[in-house]
């Protein structure tokens, strides 16, 4: 009974040992370590990792590792977290942004500046024409757009009052 037990024992070592091997053979091997975050311009990061073992190291940015996937399988899981999360915070900030507002007298309508954050232009339109560009307003700030979107409706209710205000004096007028 006692041989058997051993026996059994044995086997379960065995197969074990054969289990961790298995693992070890197809769960990619860490090779790369993240060692420092520079945060270069605002959501631009720069990444030092380094090769374990050895000395060198690297530099690249966020989106460049992730989209390389014989490098990205061979940081850790904490590291390959912390990559993705810096990548996102730059893809989800807005492209545009209200840098000034000024009133045009002549126009009689607000005016915007909207600065176009990768482009580094800014534009100056009047809320009317910026709240019909789809894609601008969705690559702005939700306060932005909503300022926009107010001041348009701003416009829209004068100069609905206006032309109720002219009919009003060309019907009393016709009287």
């Amino acid at each position: 009974m006692t041989q058997k037990s051993s026996s059994i024992a044995e086997y379960i070592s065995w197969l074990l040992q054969q289990y961790n091997e298995a693992k070890k053979q197809t769960s990619p091997q860490t090779l790369y370590r993240l060692v420092e975050i520079k945060e270069k311009t605002t959501y631009n990061y720069e990444l030092s990792f380094q090769l374990i073992g050895k000395s060198a190291i690297f530099k690249s940015t966020p989106e460049k590792i992730l989209t390389n996937e014989k490098i990205i399988e061979h940081f850790s899981s904490k590291d390959i977290s912390i990559i993705t999360q810096l990548a996102c915070k730059k893809l989800n900030q807005p492209k545009n942004t209200i840098v000034g507002k000024s009133f045009s007298r002549t126009l009689n309508k607000l005016l915007f500046k909207v600065k176009d954050l990768d482009k580094k232009i800014i534009n100056e339109c009047p809320a009317s024409e910026l709240s019909i560009n789809k894609e601008l307003i969705q690559n702005m700030a939700p306060e932005d757009a909503h300022m926009i979107g107010y001041a348009t409706a701003m416009e829209v209710f004068e100069k609905e009052n206006s032309s109720i205000k002219i009919l009003r004096e060309k019907n009393n007028s016709s009287q």
